[in-house]
């Protein structure tokens, strides 16, 4: 759609960059939220000291950052060999 609105290419690529990387850094947000909240639940009922280490939980919204970032660049990648691919075939079609 914003191809059709007059988009060049680079913008739609770091907009589904940017789409990807968000989703990835949310996703890290709800698992370590998760995470937290499970070491928090079992160490109530069982009448434990939680011990979180800042380390460990920190980056893992970061780490879901990248994550997202490498799958988006990925799948772009992806995406654009199969439209030169597709080019290519359409181009030297024998009909």
């Amino acid at each position: 759609m914003r191809r059709s609105l007059g988009a060049r290419p680079v913008h739609i690529a770091v907009q589904f960059l940017a789409e990807s990387t968000t989703l990835g850094l949310l996703g890290g947000l709800i698992g370590t939220a998760g995470g937290v909240a499970i070491v928090l639940g079992v160490s109530l009922t069982q009448h434990w000291t939680a011990l979180l280490q800042p380390w460990a939980v920190l980056p893992a919204p970061l780490i879901g950052a990248l994550v997202g970032l490498v799958a988006g660049s990925t799948l772009r990648f992806e995406g654009h060999v199969s439209n030169q691919l597709r080019r290519y075939e359409d181009s030297h079609d024998d009909h």
